[in-house]
């Protein structure tokens, strides 16, 4: 039994001497060189799709044609009308234009205008191209035109509006006695009311201009009879 416990030592001792002598001869191995002789236990990969492939939609190749309705031809003309122009209509020029503007003043007075006699205040007696020496133009000068006329009423109007008197707007023609020239005269009239004699519309006169006296208060208030033509 010793013997044979001794033969077992004598192999375990070779086996661990022919290990070392192993080694040795590969003094470089690593533990991959080992890791790459164990089979690999992963399962294949496919690289085909299990899903089954979708067909693609059929495509309809049926052409559609759409007919515009047809316009009528009311529209058209329509249509037609309103994109035209407005007529060209030339500016009136300023003479013109303000010769309409006394035109329409007068026209508004003779709607109403009642010549029964009775006592005015003409404050404006002028004609295209009068001289006036005493009055300016709206140019500095002195000639007066529409225009000039005009103004020269307005400008009297609103010194009227602050004494609450009325106006009138007419031609020379249109009242009282008058020469061959009076249907180119244009006169603006002050119709206070009231007013019994000359004395009276002269001290009116002297009211609206308290500052004018003699030629001046004449050459802007003058007092008048509203009469019948003649």
């Amino acid at each position: 039994m010793v013997i044979g416990g001794a033969a077992g030592l004598l192999f375990v001792l070779a086996a661990a001497l022919g290990g070392i002598v192993l080694t040795r001869q590969h003094p470089g191995g690593r533990a991959s060189d080992s890791a790459a002789l164990v089979p690999s236990t992963s399962a294949p990969v496919s690289t085909e799709s299990s899903s089954p492939t979708s067909a693609a939609p059929a495509t309809s190749t049926q052409t559609v044609t759409v007919t515009e309705p047809a316009t009528s031809e009311a529209s058209a003309t329509t249509s037609s009308e309103t994109s035209e122009s407005p007529p060209y209509e030339e500016p009136l020029d300023p003479d013109a234009e303000a010769l309409a503007t006394l035109q329409s003043n007068r026209e508004n007075t003779l709607a109403w205008l009642h010549l029964d006699d009775r006592w005015v205040l003409q404050l404006s007696s002028k004609m295209d191209g009068s001289v006036d020496e005493m009055q300016y133009a709206e140019d500095g000068g002195h000639v007066f035109h529409y225009p000039d006329i005009l103004a020269e009423h307005e400008r009297t109007k609103e010194l009227l509006d602050g004494f609450g008197i009325g106006s009138l707007t007419l031609l020379g023609s249109d009242f009282g006695r008058h020469s061959a020239d009076e249907g180119r005269i244009w006169v603006l009239l002050a119709d206070p009311g009231g007013i019994s004699s000359a004395a009276e519309a002269t001290r009116r006169c002297q009211d609206l201009y308290p500052g004018f006296s003699g030629d001046l208060l004449e050459d802007h208030c003058v007092p008048r009879r509203l009469s019948p033509p003649s």
